[in-house]
């Protein structure tokens, strides 16, 4: 039973390898970018990132009418530097992070996953930020859409090496405060 098991892997083996056509990898496409189209006021953005020089602790909003790509379901991919950040869809209220005036939270850089519902093509998406430091006021980064699955895959594609050297640096002052700790 073992021999005929062998040869059968050996056939399917020998089979795959002779009619190999294309990789059947899984892809996954990166996320689309809203990088164009936002307004400030009447003022259009043509690019971002930008930085819109404003008063810290000012609250400032840009709006963007979302297109025909947001008829399914997608995420927003928005990273606030330093800031609070309201999301409006349409005038409502979809997504709100703010640190209020308290040392705790701190004020962070953020990665924030805003869900669109379906059938939002049309819609008007404003962002308020506001930042109590008058460096980083005005600093609107850019921003990504797509699939959890594409935001994702972005971030550890762009960002994933960080991480990891993190993780390795961290597990190995972990490591010799231990060994100094038994060894000394």
């Amino acid at each position: 039973p073992y021999i005929i098991l062998a040869f059968v892997v050996l056939f399917f083996a020998v089979f795959g390898l002779i009619y190999h056509r294309e990789s059947y990898k899984i892809t996954i496409d990166p996320p689309k970018t809203m990088n164009t189209g936002w307004f400030y006021g009447t003022t259009e953005i043509s690019q971002l990132p930008e930085d819109l020089n404003i008063e810290k602790n000012t609250p400032y909003t840009i709006k963007h009418t979302l297109g025909e790509d947001f008829a399914l379901r997608k995420v927003i991919l928005v990273r606030s530097s330093l800031s609070n950040i309201a999301v409006h869809l349409n005038g409502v209220l979809i997504y709100e992070k703010n640190f209020g005036d308290t040392a705790f939270p701190p004020y962070t850089s953020l990665w924030h996953f805003i869900e669109l519902p379906g059938h939002s093509q049309g819609s008007e998406l404003s962002l308020t930020f506001s930042s109590p430091y008058a460096s980083i006021s005005g600093i609107i980064n850019e921003i990504h859409y797509g699939s959890y699955a594409e935001i994702y895959n972005y971030l550890f594609q762009t960002f994933g090496i960080r991480l990891y050297i993190g993780i390795f640096v961290l597990f190995s002052g972990l490591l010799i405060m231990v060994l100094s700790l038994i060894l000394f």
